[in-house]
């Protein structure tokens, strides 16, 4: 996995790859500088032994508004629910002190689950024009209810100048006021996302797939952050995609033997 953005203060784009070392059996991060000749010579760092990069997701972004941009690694398979680790950015790249945050972390909405897939796909910008970019987190196989159909959840983390937190963090589902009342259906909500804004006042739209319903769901910024209130729903033949209006988006199947909705191995 690579991601791109600006970590250093130099003004040029730095990229990072995220995966397997063979030589030391862990998964870890490559940070390669931009410069004038090209990427230098890369340093890397391990993440935490639980991080599982099936179904993960990266973003680089200065949540702290420090002038460093802080790389953010969803790793949905670490732990029992998944989880985001921040590796906030210095002079020399992402070698801050590394940080998780989970649906355990104080002010995160939810709770730690088995199959959550939290940190599937990361997306950030500026969800309430603050200044300060945030993170939406998808969590796909997020069961609402009782029912323990993965019907799949978005968190918003919010930035702030101590970085990210779990603070006045918001969660979005099929149950948000707003958004259409859909019976428990697997549907994945949050299995891709984006963030970005779109009608440029200052306050990032939230973009998200509910990959095995078919639809796209499209949430305004306002100055609390996304909402569902004037929310907008797409299904596939409304976007002119053709198919039978179902599982599109990332690679997601249904395991047998539990009955949830898992993310395809690459």
């Amino acid at each position: 996995m690579v991601v791109a953005g600006k970590v250093t203060k130099d003004g040029t784009t730095d990229f990072a790859l995220i995966g397997y070392d063979s030589d030391t059996n862990s998964n870890r991060v490559w940070f390669y500088k931009g410069g004038r000749n090209g990427p230098a010579k890369p340093w890397k760092r391990s993440l935490p032994a639980s991080s599982d990069l099936v179904g993960s997701s990266a973003v680089i972004a200065d949540f702290d508004r420090n002038g460093y941009g802080d790389l953010a690694i969803g790793v949905s398979r670490s732990g029992r629910g998944g989880a985001v680790h921040i590796l906030p950015g210095t002079a020399t790249g992402p070698a801050g002190r590394l940080t998780t945050l989970t649906q355990n972390t104080a002010g995160v909405p939810g709770g730690v689950e088995d199959y959550d897939y939290f940190g599937y796909d990361v997306s950030a910008a500026d969800t309430n024009g603050d200044g300060y970019p945030d993170l939406a987190v998808g969590a796909p196989s997020e069961a609402i209810g009782a029912d323990g159909w993965a019907d799949g959840s978005i968190t918003v983390l919010r930035g702030g100048s101590t970085g990210l937190t779990g603070r006045n963090a918001r969660q979005y589902d099929r149950n948000t006021p707003g958004l259409p009342n859909v019976a428990p259906d697997n549907a994945g909500l949050g299995g891709s996302l984006l963030l970005r804004d779109f009608n440029g006042d200052g306050r990032a739209e939230l973009i998200a797939t509910a990959d095995e319903a078919g639809r796209l769901h499209m949430f305004p910024g306002t100055s609390s952050g996304p909402t569902g209130t004037g929310s907008l729903t797409l299904t596939v033949p409304q976007l002119g995609l053709g198919g039978h209006g179902r599982s599109w988006g990332r690679g997601w199947r249904t395991d047998d033997a539990l009955g949830h909705l898992m993310p395809d191995t690459p």
